[in-house]
């Protein structure tokens, strides 16, 4: 898992740089433990772990693309055009 601290000077773009890091991590740990499970039943629960890290990953990214586009806009409506 991602070593990198979130510091109080991070700005937003670090912060979800990080979390989508870390998500990442997440769903790699949880289908290589998948892989290494004795039991289906325990197998698929690493799996159904690993298919939420995914959801939590998109919905991060998404989430930041708004926050961007969010930024782009404000920084054009400021700017002398």
């Amino acid at each position: 898992m991602s070593d990198e601290v979130i510091r109080p000077e991070a700005s937003i773009d670090d912060v979800f740089r990080i979390a989508i890091k870390r998500e990442a991590a997440a769903r790699h740990f949880y289908t290589e433990a998948a892989n290494w499970a004795h039991s289906a039943k325990t197998r698929e629960l690493l799996l159904c772990l690993a298919k939420e890290e995914t959801k939590h990953e998109e919905a991060l990214k998404r989430e930041w693309e708004h926050i961007k586009a969010d930024r782009d806009v404000s920084r054009a409506m400021c700017s002398d055009i």
